[in-house]
């Protein structure tokens, strides 16, 4: 397993776990979801700078950890893990 900071060329595979992050957290809420919404929020944080790390397994993502920046302060604001991966 490899550790990687987020780069243009990894970007769809952030995309990709995003989208299935909340997939899964908003079927566990019974809430609606919009694929697009979470398409466009991904690339605005690569966008803005948010520090986003890949977990790789060979060259197949398998988690990331989504990191923002407020008030001198760095804030865990999302952490994910495909299910064939945890524990």
């Amino acid at each position: 397993m490899k550790i990687i900071r987020l780069t243009q060329k990894h970007l769809k595979d952030f995309i990709d776990l995003y989208i299935e992050f909340f997939r899964e957290l908003r079927n566990k809420q019974g809430w609606s979801f919009c694929v697009e919404e979470y398409v466009q929020d991904a690339k605005r944080y690569f966008r803005r700078g948010d520090i986003i790390f890949l977990a790789l397994e060979g060259e197949k993502a398998t988690g990331f950890i989504r990191l923002s920046s407020r008030e001198g302060c760095f804030w865990i604001e999302e952490i994910y893990v495909k299910p064939e991966f945890r524990r």
